[in-house]
């Protein structure tokens, strides 16, 4: 039996490693950071929690 299409181009067992691939370092400008930051703040507000752990959140995140 032959290795799935993807397992023939890898030399590694890919399913052990593609969490390497999600995480490879991406440049992320401020830009995206400031709006990820705001986008995350209002995520948290509108599941009903206060501003004080939004704001704790955003210190540890």
């Amino acid at each position: 039996m032959s290795k799935p299409f993807c397992r023939q181009l890898l030399p590694f067992d890919f399913r052990y490693h593609f969490l390497s691939f999600g995480h490879m370092p991406m440049y992320i400008t401020d830009e995206v950071a400031d709006l990820r930051e705001k986008i995350l703040k209002q995520a948290i507000l509108d599941q009903g929690l206060s501003e004080s752990i939004a704001l704790r959140w955003l210190r540890v995140d």
